[in-house]
């Protein structure tokens, strides 16, 4: 994901952790220069794109806790070990995150890099596999698992 003026940050799953990269022009060719690594237990992502928003990177990391980091590879929050989302499908929408456990259940989390704050959670699909990535449109966030798609309307204060 882009995450910054001339910067690059790289996940990948199977315990594979995490780079951040400066991109840097030189004549005709664009130059990496690795800024630092993490391993899968701070920062890596087994199946979903981390999210650059603000200033911070969001993702679930193989623990299942979802993370907010910032840009320097620092932890600013985790969502603790009674939270897990397991491979946590996620989107952040107008300043709220919307993550959906494997079980199915929906959490609404404020994408703030200051702490970890659920909002609120309601299990929405019986969850066989609720891995898909979500989308949102016209204040309706649609979520599948397996075999069922379900499209919520999300459009209330």
């Amino acid at each position: 994901i882009e995450a910054g003026p001339n910067r690059v940050f790289i996940s990948g799953g199977d315990n594979k952790g995490s780079m951040m990269f400066h991109i840097e022009q030189q004549s005709d060719a664009f130059v990496p220069q690795m800024l630092y690594e993490l391993k899968p237990e701070v920062f890596g992502s087994d199946q979903q794109t981390p999210i650059y928003y603000k200033g911070s990177i969001y993702g679930v990391r193989p623990d299942e806790q979802l993370v907010c980091m910032d840009t320097d590879g620092t932890i600013r929050w985790t969502s603790g070990q009674e939270n897990r989302y397991g491979l946590g499908p996620y989107i952040i929408v107008n300043g709220l995150i919307y993550i959906l456990t494997d079980e199915g259940v929906l959490s609404l989390i404020r994408a703030t890099a200051d702490r970890f704050e659920r909002l609120t959670q309601a299990k929405v699909l019986d969850g066989h596999e609720s891995w898909g990535p979500p989308a949102f449109a016209a204040g309706r966030l649609i979520v599948r698992d397996l075999t069922t798609m379900v499209c919520l309307d999300v459009s209330a204060p």
